[in-house]
């Protein structure tokens, strides 16, 4: 099972709190893709558990980040001005503050972690791959200079929940970017749940976010301009719904096609899962494995444990609300 490959690869990681499956998708991590470091940026409530308990997990080399004060440096931003530019009177069709904080934490973590690798990946902290899909070219390969822009993603989601999701987030794109919305071919959706992010193509799109607002602005009464966190937040006010993973393909699409590379959906998506309701799973998995009460539930064992579950292994899973 186990499938290392030396890299100067880092890892970035959102997580909204820490429970035991953390050990688990990190170790998931490290056992196919051994980066150099993982960064989780979580709630400062979790930092220091995560520092000291990850010591004891596979091939240990995470490094927690509080997110209360992660937009400080540069920006002076910290979470709680940062919601406070959420809409305040959201409804029963809005997401929380914090999927939208998440977003930002992406798009943001190479002007936040010093030394970041360039390019980096980012990682939801629900998914849990099972099979290695290849992300970045061996050091061999990278000595051929035509391998260069071959780091991939896989495409894991074969369409979007409602055809009301993606009205959303066609129409926020647009007006944040004026970029339009694209898909991969042959099928699947841009929002595979991890990403291979360049440093530079991150700051054109600061950029391009700034400058397209700067023209609405000029187009106006000539108001300061914001940053691209500020007007990300604005979207909340008339969106339900914005992806940073469909903005990032919308733009490398049309900018950085040579950048955009990625295995299709019919190799590593449609054989994995994504379970969204996942209180009966996560219920089973607390009952039938064995789970170390202070390092958390290791990869090993949810491995053995999916086997015992399905005929044959998935690719991924995808466990939300965990």
């Amino acid at each position: 099972m186990k499938n290392n490959s030396n890299n100067d690869i880092d890892f970035v990681i959102p997580l909204h709190r820490y429970h035991n499956m953390v050990r688990t998708v990190v170790e998931a991590i490290q056992t196919f893709y051994n980066p150099r470091m993982i960064y989780i940026i979580t709630p400062e409530i979790g930092v220091h558990e995560i520092n000291t308990k990850s010591k004891t997990w596979m091939n240990s080399n995470v490094l927690a980040i509080p997110e209360e004060t992660f937009f400080i440096n540069q920006y002076g931003l910290s979470r709680n001005d940062i919601e406070n530019l959420f809409n305040q009177t959201p409804d029963e069709q809005s997401r929380e503050f914090g999927w939208w904080y998440q977003q930002l934490i992406k798009l943001g973590a190479h002007t936040q972690i010093q030394g970041l690798s360039d390019p980096f990946i980012v990682w939801d902290s629900d998914l849990i791959p099972l099979k290695k899909w290849e992300i970045y070219p061996t050091h061999r390969e990278l000595e051929d200079i035509s391998n260069s822009n071959k780091y991939k993603f896989a495409i894991l989601q074969e369409k979007a929940r409602s055809q009301w999701n993606i009205d959303q987030y066609r129409s926020s794109l647009y007006e944040l970017t004026g970029l339009n919305l694209v898909s991969p071919e042959p099928e699947g959706t841009f929002v595979p749940h991890h990403y291979v992010l360049h440093h530079n193509v991150l700051r054109e799109i600061h950029n391009l976010i700034e400058t397209h607002q700067n023209h609405q602005v000029d187009q106006a009464d000539h108001q300061v301009v914001q940053s691209w966190i500020h007007n990300i937040m604005a979207l909340s006010h008339r969106y339900y719904r914005f992806s940073e993973y469909l903005m990032i393909s919308s733009f490398m699409m049309k900018n950085h096609p040579q950048l955009l590379q990625y295995h299709p959906f019919n190799e590593y998506g449609k054989s994995g899962f994504r379970i969204r309701d996942s209180k009966d799973f996560v219920n089973d998995i607390e009952t039938k494995c064995k789970i170390d009460s202070e390092k958390g539930l290791s990869y090993q064992e949810f491995y053995h444990y999916v086997e015992n579950i399905y005929q044959e292994i998935p690719s991924y899973l995808q466990i939300e609300h965990i």
